[in-house]
């Protein structure tokens, strides 16, 4: 499936913090960590977030890339902002966050994702409430199929 909303996962997680919740209007998301892992033949790019904002992907395949845009959202400045996966098989050879846009008034603050890959291969979006997970498949995953 590529748009795998999980449910349950709403009651185990709904745990947000009050205090980050003062620091900014309550419509803005916080970006607050990032992971990067490799889970099951896939690496696993694991946001964490204070609330799920409105995003939106895009796959390009000059150069071979997926693209996240997270909307209303702000980038803390202490969050670890490049990684290199190191594992063998992950076709990730890159991921970059930044913040790609902020207004004044906060109403249109955009954080950006950069995913390099290899090649284009599958990806899924996990969304919880305190999370969003990206993961893209390694090449042997593929099935055959895109």
């Amino acid at each position: 499936a590529m748009n795998t909303i999980t449910e349950q996962a709403e009651t185990l997680e709904n745990t947000t913090p009050a205090d980050v919740r003062e620091v900014a209007p309550l419509e803005i998301s916080i970006m607050k960590h990032i992971e990067v892992s490799e889970v099951d033949g896939k690496t696993q790019i694991a946001l964490f977030i204070d609330k799920t904002p409105e995003f939106q992907v895009r796959r390009k395949s000059t150069p071979p890339r997926l693209t996240i845009d997270l909307k209303q959202s702000l980038l803390l400045l202490k969050v670890k902002k490049d990684f290199i996966p190191n594992a063998p098989d992950t076709i990730v050879k890159r991921v970059k966050i930044f913040q790609f846009r902020k207004t004044p008034d906060e109403t249109d603050n955009v954080v950006r994702i950069f995913v390099d890959l290899l090649t284009l291969t599958n990806h899924e979006v996990i969304i919880y409430p305190n999370r969003l997970i990206l993961n893209v498949n390694h090449l042997l995953n593929r099935a055959g199929k895109f």
